[in-house]
């Protein structure tokens, strides 16, 4: 995927907590200029956006680890679209750049069931690892538990080795 510094950050996050769930969220749409009140969709950002996007996209779909998928990407980009979906909706992003309290709760709408899904998906991983653990655990345990009875069965040995010659001293 092309190098993005948002990759480069969500790589080293990758590298760090291998185990984590990384949902990332695409760009949203947004107006010709910030603070502009403009809510014309597509204009001249639309493209830049789907370029990020698309790479975010890529990114998140190459976080193939051990053919299990430790990354989503989202695009609530839609959350934040009027009912015809050809303008930013002023009621979500009422200066065209920055979410409004409705713009915010579509967004979370939009993000929870990615972030859902991360959560079970991050449980059954945690609960993966502790069954390893104790499957180590309970390996370890019975390998004690083995050299024990030969360390006894040696034992036992030794001490009837010792009764033996010790009833032979008696008899010479």
């Amino acid at each position: 995927h092309p190098s993005l510094p948002q990759t480069a950050l969500l790589d080293g996050i990758r590298r760090a907590l291998p185990d984590t769930h990384i949902v990332v969220a695409g760009l949203l749409p947004r107006g010709k200029k910030y603070l502009s009140r403009d809510f014309d969709w597509p204009n001249q950002l639309s493209r830049n956006i789907e370029i990020v996007n698309s790479q975010l996209r890529g990114w998140a779909e190459d976080g193939r680890v051990d053919d299990r998928f430790h990354s989503t990407f989202v695009d609530c980009g839609w959350s934040v679209m009027d009912p015809t979906m050809t303008n930013l909706d002023p009621r979500a992003m009422p200066d065209g750049s920055r979410l409004s309290a409705e713009g915010l709760d579509r967004l979370s709408a939009c993000l929870e069931p990615a972030v859902s899904a991360g959560i079970v998906v991050g449980r059954a991983r945690v609960a993966e690892g502790v069954a390893r653990a104790k499957a180590r655990e309970a390996t370890q345990v019975l390998r004690a538990a083995k050299a024990a009875d030969e360390a006894a069965d040696r034992a036992a040995a030794l001490a009837d080795d010792a009764a033996a010659l010790a009833d032979a001293a008696d008899a010479v």
